[in-house]
């Protein structure tokens, strides 16, 4: 399957500009009591912070609102319907999906975002073991809106 990969990154680069001497802590205190370097430790709360909004998502059908002032972001759960489900499935999309217990639909996470007044969005590509929760969601029945 092809991915559009236009727009990845990875979670370091994040934060190429944070200022880490702004944390009450210094590289010592992060060595000494996380065995890890300060960069590499907010990576990795940042990382298991991701993680666990997109279980949440996946398990209680959420919609995570960013917290950014004066704009609408979010990351929700998108459904693909008829039509465009069959047409996607053909191409080999969603073949592990049960399309009569999904109802014909096709969930994928989106982040939708707005700016200079036009909303946008943008499609997220979840690991292996994100995708087959949410596979297996669906597959036994679960509707996201």
């Amino acid at each position: 399957m092809n991915y559009a990969l236009g727009y990845t990154f990875s979670a370091e680069e994040l934060f190429e500009n944070f200022k880490f001497k702004k944390l009450n802590f210094s590289s010592k205190f992060s060595d000494k009591f996380f065995k890890t370097r300060r960069k590499l430790m907010v990576v990795k709360v940042f990382v298991t912070f991701i993680k666990l909004v997109v279980a949440d998502m996946i398990q209680n059908n959420i919609t995570f609102v960013l917290p950014i002032i004066g704009k609408k972001a979010c990351f929700h759960i998108k459904a693909t319907e008829e039509e465009k489900f069959i047409a996607a499935r053909q191409r080999g999309k969603w073949s592990d999906v049960d399309f009569l217990a999904s109802n014909f639909k096709g969930y994928q996470m989106e982040y939708k975002y707005q700016t200079r007044g036009i909303e946008m969005t943008r499609l997220i590509y979840l690991d292996k073991e994100h995708k087959g929760k949410l596979t297996q969601k669906v597959n036994t029945g679960k509707q996201y809106c």
